[in-house]
């Protein structure tokens, strides 16, 4: 077989569509990036001519996505698209991270002598093809301080209230060094809040005290949306890092206004701290779960590591009489079912894993050069230098989550699994690429669930791989799936009079 370098996809009509070259590939914060593809999607209003994407680095170290195009002839002035239609068409057709910073607009596209897009002709962009609104400037201290912190991070000499974070320039990760730097001047934000309220305005308006950052001072609960009381609350439970940073997507994409929240290990901030057995940590976060609600039904849900937890959790309430709802488990592997190579981690492979579970879109290139390092914190010191201020955690800091993940696998690998008597669904990755059709069950089986169930959880197959489901579009299956379960129990408890 021939490799053209030509990209391209199958059409619904059986025609096979280009979508560009493969030698216009970027890499951008750990993402592979195709130029070509955003290219194709922007082309698709039917206003524009010609579209060019490039990589721009116009400062040291802050490499953005910029594109560039040029209107159809004979379209009217006032029905050219602004930079905030454009935006918004990619964000409906393309993951965030390849959504572009700017647009800028041209009357035509700089050409080389021999007829091609002369892309190192290109001009930067200037403010106006950012998205912005009218400029209000921020009101009181609060929105001052936010204001200053954006401008620090995203580059830019001028924050309005109503500005977005993401129109200029935010992407997924800056918000973790934007909820540092914000916990740095005293301002504790939920990391679901920054999306769902991107402006200057809506985060001020959102911001908690520190002390509030857990609820009610518990060193375990993290609000991760806020949301009416009197619908079903969901808890998702960390996975092996310990955290909950990665259900930022999943609960972005939770359908409903209902409260959901994280369940972290205790003081993550300085390495978490963990207890040794899956039942003791399931005791304690139940005593954090009951600080919020304090009878069922209850709705747990966890990936990984997570979704052992959540386990045990719901059998632990079941035994004392409490109704749970559900269950959720993404991709967990019952004790039964773990490969036995992967039951008791090294450090090296618990910090790849912790990099790939905290930073799940880093590229297999980088991965495969982590591997080939020898330690644990040679791995911590390569990832650090590579990514430089855009990730917020430092060599020690990796080392110490890693070794959290260590102990996180090895209690999941020792725990000897009760009898759930309740509603539970495992959500599947499969790697080798196997369909949907018949062999959810056996998935569930190969997981090693079926064993140890008191009634087997149903098999939800989703694909992709075990961190690649925790990523769109996949993880927006899971969303829509839980966010009906939690629709159809309440429907059940609330049935409307007739």
């Amino acid at each position: 077989m021939y490799r053209t370098g030509d990209l391209g996809y199958w059409r619904a009509d059986g025609l096979i569509g280009f979508v560009g070259r493969n030698d216009f590939q970027v890499k951008i914060r750990g993402f592979r990036i195709e130029l070509g593809e955003i290219e194709v999607r922007l082309g698709e209003l039917a206003e524009v001519k010609e579209v060019v994407v490039l990589a721009r680095e116009d400062h040291p170290g802050d490499k953005r996505l910029v594109a560039y195009w040029t209107a159809r002839e004979g379209v009217d002035e006032q029905a050219l698209p602004d930079v905030e239609r454009l935006r918004d068409h990619l964000k409906a057709e393309l993951p965030e991270y390849m959504v572009p910073s700017a647009f800028v607009r041209l009357e035509a596209m700089p050409l080389t002598p021999n007829g091609k897009v002369d892309r190192k002709a290109l001009p930067a962009p200037d403010a106006d093809a950012l998205v912005r609104h009218e400029y209000e400037a921020p009101q009181g201290p609060v929105e001052e301080v936010l204001a200053g912190i954006w401008q620090e991070l995203l580059g830019v000499e001028r924050v309005g209230r109503n500005d977005s974070f993401f129109d200029m320039g935010g992407h997924s990760l800056l918000v973790i060094s934007l909820l540092e730097k914000m916990k740095d001047a005293g301002l504790i934000l939920a990391v679901a809040d920054v999306f769902k309220l991107p402006t200057i305005a809506g985060q001020a308006g959102a911001l908690r005290t520190e002390r509030g950052f857990a609820s009610d001072g518990n060193k375990n609960l993290v609000v991760m949306r806020s949301g009416n009381e009197e619908l079903p609350t969901l808890f998702l439970i960390h996975d092996g890092t310990g955290g909950v940073v990665p259900y930022v997507s999943l609960v972005e994409c939770l359908p409903g206004e209902g409260m959901v929240y994280g369940i972290q290990a205790a003081n993550i901030d300085v390495g978490g701290y963990i207890l040794a057995s899956i039942e003791s940590m399931a005791s304690e976060y139940i005593d954090s779960i009951r600080s919020v609600q304090p009878q069922g039904p209850y709705r747990l849900a966890g990936w990984s590591s997570g979704g052992v937890i959540a386990y045990e959790i719901g059998v632990q309430l079941s035994r004392a009489g409490e109704k749970v709802d559900f269950v959720a488990m993404i991709d967990s592997y019952a004790p039964a079912g773990m490969h036995i190579e992967n039951a008791h981690l090294s450090m090296k492979d618990s910090m790849i894993s912790f990099i790939r579970s905290r930073w799940y879109n880093v590229d297999d290139d980088m991965i495969e050069m982590l591997m080939a390092k020898d330690r644990a914190d040679e791995i911590a010191e390569e990832f650090c230098g590579y990514s430089g201020d855009k990730i917020d955690m430092s060599v020690e800091d990796l080392i110490r989550r890693a070794n959290l993940l260590q102990k996180i696998a090895g209690a999941t690998a020792e725990y000897v699994p009760g009898k759930l008597l309740c509603d539970s669904y495992l959500f599947l990755a499969d790697q080798q690429g196997q369909s949907a059709s018949g062999d959810s069950q056996e998935l569930v089986a190969a997981r090693g669930w079926v064993t140890v169930a008191g009634m087997p959880p149903e098999g939800v197959y989703i694909g992709g791989d075990h961190y690649s489901i925790m990523q769109s579009p996949r993880v927006d299956r899971i969303a829509r799936f839980i966010g009906k379960l939690l629709r159809l129990n309440f429907q059940v408890q609330h049935p409307t009079p007739i």
